[in-house]
């Protein structure tokens, strides 16, 4: 609720400041506000949190935020490796062309992977106590995702001499 709550406030706020003329500055308080309602609504669910030290906790979650973060830094040096190159050899307009012809690929991929996650992370989290259904509940999801996934980028495929002359 408080993330649909601050997309349908921030995006109406967007659209208010771009009729009046605000540019490129209506997407900032799009995202601004958008964040500030999500938040605001959410501290008022769960209330503020306690803050509170622990050695044990902080050297768990540090052994664990370290691997994240190197595969974080590993998976973004390697998704933008092409961009670097396109770039530096081709230039800023076929860097642009690239970018955005990409991003029309990937938009099917990166809507669906999100809404997955939202939806599949507490169902995972509730069952880290049975690690045979955890393993069941992924497979499933994972193959649902990717027969969805090769479906679309097969229409992709198939229609793009038709859709890339019209986009």
């Amino acid at each position: 609720m408080a993330e649909v709550t601050g997309t349908i406030v921030g995006g109406l706020l967007a659209t208010v400041g771009a009729v009046f003329g605000m540019n490129y500055w209506a997407l900032v308080v799009q995202t601004l506000v958008r964040d500030v309602v999500f938040l605001v609504t959410l501290l008022r669910v769960t209330g503020l949190p306690v803050l509170a030290w622990s050695r044990a906790a902080l050297r768990q979650t540090a052994g664990f935020s370290r691997n994240v973060f190197g595969s974080q830094l590993l998976g973004f040096a390697s998704s933008n490796s092409d961009n670097m190159l396109i770039g530096w050899r081709l230039g800023k307009e076929a860097l642009a062309n690239y970018a955005l012809s990409y991003r029309m690929l990937m938009l099917p991929v990166q809507i669906l992977s999100q809404t997955a996650n939202r939806l599949v992370f507490p169902i995972f989290s509730r069952l880290n106590d049975e690690p045979a259904r955890q393993v069941r509940y992924f497979l499933s999801v994972t193959t649902t995702l990717s027969l969805i996934v090769t479906a679309l980028m097969t229409l992709v495929s198939l229609g793009a001499p038709l859709w890339i002359p019209l986009v």
